[in-house]
């Protein structure tokens, strides 16, 4: 479902530090729930205006911003002067101002200000920043992951966010709260009927007991780290100087083999969702099952589909639908017409007896 209002004619721009929320402008002509894109300035980084027609509807587009980009875990409550349901996170911070403008709400997203990264010896690689292009592929290929992956120019120490390093490698995360680093290494886990193991220089050990008691103890003690693999990826938790350290490491071959899965399974999922609306002249199934049902396609579709594959996809089913209703109507319009000259010549030749009969009456008299 498209929210966020679109025009044919307007140039898009595309942002790395959101994800799944598009089309954005960069035009100034606004209207109510369009995107508005301010590149950065001198005196702030660039921002994203939304105008909505009131505060409830400023509400609902906030909170469905943060669901598609990492969900309200991922986001602080902040209070600050002349701004409401106001959230702050990684890349960005969003909220609405408490004050109208052109009587409308204005909802603003942010840019967090960047921090520059410099290469050293003999390191020339681009430095990137923002959202990973492959972020929500890994996440289709490690289940229970459920986090964005970030590219190796945001990276900090401690907050437990993902990178990939800066040669693309692996993905590291650094965490100074061990129960959320092993919260999460717990979510892949269960997800999976491997065992994870602990490893030291000598000794491989199945872990059975899983419980966070038992992990605690084994990663508190010096030189071990928890490993789990399976045939796509391998995860290890371990202990640093000052934080906690997990890797991920997936195959690069992993992620183009998985590309093509990726890319069936979208196909397979949009046809269920087109299969489930109704044709032309159908009612809707407005049972609370069936919404769940559509609710859950749609949630699985647009985590494995890109930004630019969802627009592509909303837009030939848009295409089709128009095409079905096109189609249905003309036909009906062509059984309404010989409907009407059935009528027509039923009368007609309802006429012609009664003209007959009035002939042959007047015959015998």
């Amino acid at each position: 479902m498209d929210l966020f209002l679109k025009k044919s004619d307007a140039k898009e721009v595309k942002v790395n530090w959101l994800q799944d929320v598009e089309p954005i402008y960069s035009d100034d002509e606004y209207e109510p729930n369009r995107l508005f894109y301010h590149p950065k300035s001198k005196k702030e980084e660039e921002y994203i205006w939304l105008f909505c027609y009131d505060q409830q509807e400023a509400i609902a587009f906030i909170d469905h911003i943060i669901k598609l980009n990492g969900g309200k875990d991922k986001f602080f409550k902040q209070e600050l002067e002349g701004w409401s349901h106001l959230f702050n996170s990684k890349l960005f911070h969003i909220g609405y101002r408490n004050e109208l403008m052109s009587n409308f709400v204005l909802v603003e997203l942010q840019r967090q200000e960047k921090r520059e990264v410099v290469s050293y010896g003999n390191d020339k690689s681009e430095i990137l920043y923002g959202i990973h292009k492959d972020s929500k592929k890994i996440n289709s290929i490690i289940k229970g992951l459920n986090s964005i992956v970030y590219n190796s120019g945001e990276m900090t120490s401690g907050g437990g966010h993902l990178y990939f390093d800066s040669s693309g490698s692996h993905i590291v995360s650094y965490w100074d709260d061990i129960e959320n680093a092993i919260k999460q290494f717990k979510s892949i886990v269960d997800s999976y009927p491997e065992n994870a193991v602990s490893k030291d220089l000598f000794i491989e050990t199945e872990i059975k007991d899983f419980s966070y008691k038992n992990l605690l103890e084994i990663i508190n003690n010096e030189g071990f780290l928890i490993e789990f693999k399976t045939d796509d990826f391998k995860i290890n938790l371990s202990q640093g100087n000052s934080s906690f350290q997990m890797n991920i490491y997936i195959d690069e071959d992993e992620l183009i083999i998985n590309e093509t899965e990726r890319l069936n399974r979208i196909t397979e999922l949009n046809a269920k969702i087109v299969e489930s609306n109704p044709s032309p002249g159908e009612t809707m199934n407005h049972s609370k099952k069936f919404r769940k049902y559509k609710e859950k396609l749609d949630e699985e579709l647009e985590s494995l589909a890109t930004d630019e594959e969802l627009v592509e996809i909303y837009r030939v089913r848009k295409k089709n639908l128009k095409e079905a209703y096109d189609a249905y109507y003309a036909e009906n319009r062509i059984r309404e017409t010989e409907r009407l000259r059935n009528i027509f010549l039923a009368e007609e030749e309802q006429k012609r007896l009664r003209k007959e009969n009035k002939k042959w009456w007047e015959f015998w008299i």
